[in-house]
């Protein structure tokens, strides 16, 4: 199945990161064919696309260094080394496993073949890296949950269908981020604070660390500007030939910054600090062998 890049990109940015690879035994492509893209003027994004079948997957025009962060699940600051070169080259991948492995099983089985084909090396270690800290600003902000403003907490459940005027409901405990730039909205229902904290982390790019001791349940309504203090926001509103954090013409007057919306709708500070992090080192990475 066909799916676009960055759709396939927010799936991984909301499962748990770093998978536990080891060097003893892991899951490994049977064959697996690695080129060079042909030169395009046409598309500049991260991937072509991912078309996926049981046991099969084909990458195209995709970045070296995303197929790196894909094969890891690493979020951007869980990983460091990647070569500069890395994040403009670009390689077609066409690869099939022993079996019939979903895609979720084979994104590790890209770890060995960058191995193999790119001699990459790399470990593990503890550093300490920026973070947040959030905590409670102001408390009893956070809307208790109301009925109906969720629906089955079973994900592969499809949500039904709004009613007019209405967004679309939530499964419980989940969030979805409506983006309409430079503005973006975070909204669920029974919401806890792991799932706001895995998606602060996301937008932020540096870990988020829940200082706030809450541990129940809130309905989430959060919206904010995009501008340049949230990871995303870059690639949503760049404009060709426009300075990085120039003001885009079309911003809605008053749309608070995510750390001002956090404040001021839910009641909570975020603060810069700095904690240990496991993160993955790549030591080297060189141009691909031949097929």
């Amino acid at each position: 199945m066909m799916q676009t890049a960055r759709g396939a990109l927010l799936l991984i940015l909301g499962c748990c990161s770093l998978h536990g690879l080891s060097a003893a035994k892991r899951a490994r492509f049977e064959v697996a064919s690695v080129k060079p893209s042909p030169p395009s003027s046409v598309y500049c994004g991260d991937m072509r696309g991912v078309d996926s079948r049981p046991g099969r997957m084909t990458l195209q025009y995709a970045v070296l260094r995303t197929i790196i962060l894909w094969a890891f699940s690493a979020k951007p600051w869980e990983i460091t080394g990647i070569p500069a070169w890395a994040s403009s080259a670009r390689y077609d991948i066409a690869a099939k496993a022993e079996g019939p492995a979903s895609l979720q099983q084979m994104w590790p089985m890209l770890v060995p073949l960058l191995e193999e084909r790119f001699g990459m090396k790399w470990h593990r270690e503890k550093r300490v890296v920026p973070v947040f800290n959030l905590s409670v600003a102001k408390s009893g902000k956070l809307p208790a949950p109301q009925a109906g403003s969720c629906v089955g907490s079973d994900p592969r459940v499809p949500p039904p269908k709004p009613a007019p005027g209405k967004p679309l409901l939530t499964a419980c405990g989940s969030i979805l981020m409506p983006v309409t730039p430079p503005g973006a909205k975070l909204y669920g229902g029974k919401v806890r604070m792991a799932a706001l904290v895995g998606r602060l982390t996301d937008l932020l790019g540096r870990p988020v660390i829940d200082k706030t001791g809450f541990t129940g349940e809130f309905d989430l309504q959060l919206q904010f500007a995009l501008d340049d203090s949230l990871a995303i926001s870059r690639s949503l509103t760049a404009v060709p030939g426009q300075p990085e954090g120039a003001a885009q013409a079309s911003d809605p007057p008053g749309l608070p910054s995510i750390f001002s919306a956090l404040r001021e709708q839910l009641g909570l500070r975020v603060d810069s600090a700095k904690g240990p992090a496991e993160v993955i080192v790549i030591d080297s990475l060189q141009r691909p062998t031949a097929n």
